[in-house]
């Protein structure tokens, strides 16, 4: 009876499906944990594959010049603030970190890393067990660096790396590691709080850039048809910069900084270079 209230408890897993594991491995844990991996993971998982997920946590870890920040997706909120799944989310991330790949990782070559002594394909069956959803990581991202620092930050916080948003910064310069530090997390904040779309004006593509002129032109067509064509371009180009204020990071204004001064100017200020930003949220 002891040995069934110890794997319930380790893998929560149903009571019958323990009995089963417990009878098949002559009650020995380990063993049991093992047959409940092979059958009743695979057993649930095929029953909750397809089913959408799209609550979850994203998972964030950084170490000096490298950084990883990862969105491992559930089905219910309820689900994603639930232990196990949060253990899985820093499990994921930590092998993510570890990985020190420098790019995005297919959630396939991820399942067969490994951090703190397990591979992620073990930790995504135990998971699935205990929960009963459709689990999957939906994206992860490693990056490294051969200078500055990464800094980030987790917004809606369910554990210390893991939330419902988070953001990481590169920054280097010709100061000390704590005002890298304090510099990249209020940027970081800003940047969950603001969401930028593109590091600064020449990050945004050509394409993108066409339509939004294109756009402004045709607007431009019904309220100031009259103008002389040099007016026109003056109007756009201010318009423009308006643009550039609400999706590019340097030309927004600081969420976090007293009087909210413009980030590529506190940047420049505090002697410091921002290379490089990415940002993950549930429902981004």
């Amino acid at each position: 009876m002891a040995a069934l209230k110890d794997l319930r408890a380790k893998s929560g897993a149903p009571m019958v499906e323990c009995k089963k594991a417990l009878e098949s491995s002559e009650n020995d844990i380990d063993a049991a944990m093992d047959w409940l991996r092979k059958h009743g993971a695979a057993k649930t998982s095929s029953k909750v594959a397809g089913r959408d997920a799209q609550e979850g946590l994203v998972g964030l870890l950084t170490s000096g010049k490298s950084a990883a920040i990862v969105h491992v997706a559930s089905e219910t909120d309820f689900a994603g603030r639930s232990k196990a799944f949060s253990d899985l989310v820093e499990l994921v991330t930590a092998a993510t970190l570890e990985s020190r790949q420098a790019s995005e990782i297919a959630s396939e070559d991820l399942m067969h890393m490994s951090a703190n002594g397990k591979k992620v394909e073990e930790a995504m069956e135990e998971a699935i067990l205990a929960i009963r959803e459709n689990l999957k990581i939906a994206s992860a991202l490693s990056c490294v660096a051969d200078d500055g620092q990464w800094v980030g930050y987790v917004h809606g916080r369910v554990t210390e790396i893991a939330g419902s948003a988070a953001a990481i910064v590169h920054v280097s310069g010709d100061v000390s590691e704590q005002v890298l530090q304090d510099v990249g997390k209020k940027l970081a904040m800003h940047v969950v709080a603001a969401r930028p779309l593109y590091m600064d004006p020449d990050s945004v593509p050509e394409d993108v850039l066409a339509k939004e002129t294109e756009i402004l032109r045709e607007q431009l067509v019904e309220t100031s048809k009259n103008k002389p064509p040099e007016i026109l371009e003056k109007i756009i180009s201010g318009k423009l910069r308006k643009y550039y204020e609400s999706v590019c990071l340097t030309e927004q204004a600081h969420m976090i900084l007293e009087g909210n001064p413009k980030v590529k100017d506190c940047l420049k200020e505090q002697g410091v270079n921002l290379t490089h930003f990415e940002f993950k949220a549930l429902h981004h």
